[in-house]
């Protein structure tokens, strides 16, 4: 198992299939130009460039979720304030924070979710509500090990930003690290081809 759904501090087991099991959806169908033998030839000559490319390159062990993750995790409690929250994204300047209740995960805010919560309230005192009653749950976790392109997927498929890694070997399961959309495009970046060691 390498991710885990967490719900009110508590750790569900959840097959892969569930989290990618959704299709990826497209906005429109666009017309498919006719397959010449030009473009047949060409598209041979580019796949021919990558292997001899790929196959120049020693092979190296799949990058991992513990390779690229953020260690320094900034969290809150579910009472923390929401202005308390703000004043973290802005001073941090982060997007993400896990919530963690006596050293569990039970949810997850983004600064869009305060945004956007703030845009439909109509009270005078959001800004003092407590974080428990906007924060994202159930969250979806990655264990150290998972394999980023797994990540990935899981992200693109859920439409999720950010993912907390969690050690489930500790007594609580600690979360160590978060990743980000961003840190995955660095890494494409800056590693070129993602391969799986064989």
């Amino acid at each position: 198992m390498v991710f885990f759904i967490h719900d009110q501090g508590m750790r569900i087991q959840t097959p892969l299939d569930e989290l990618v099991k959704q299709p990826l959806r497209v906005n429109s169908a666009q017309a498919v130009p006719g397959i010449s033998q030009r473009r047949i030839e060409a598209i041979s000559s580019d796949v021919k460039h990558y292997q001899k490319m790929v196959d120049r390159h020693e092979r190296r062990r799949a990058v991992i979720a513990a390779d690229i993750m953020h260690r320094q995790v900034i969290s809150i409690g579910s009472e923390t304030l929401i202005e308390v929250a703000w004043t973290l994204f802005a001073s941090h300047r982060i997007h993400h924070l896990p919530v963690i209740d006596e050293g569990r995960l039970t949810g997850i805010i983004s600064d869009r979710d305060l945004l956007r919560a703030s845009l439909n309230s109509n009270s005078e005192k959001f800004a003092s509500q407590r974080i428990a009653t906007i924060m994202s749950q159930p969250v979806i976790a990655a264990a150290p090990d998972t394999e980023i392109r797994l990540i990935a997927e899981v992200m693109v498929r859920q439409r999720i930003g950010a993912l907390p890694v969690v050690d489930s070997d500790t007594q609580f399961e600690k979360v160590v690290g978060m990743i980000t959309r961003t840190d995955l495009l660095r890494v494409m970046v800056d590693s070129g081809p993602l391969e799986l060691w064989i």
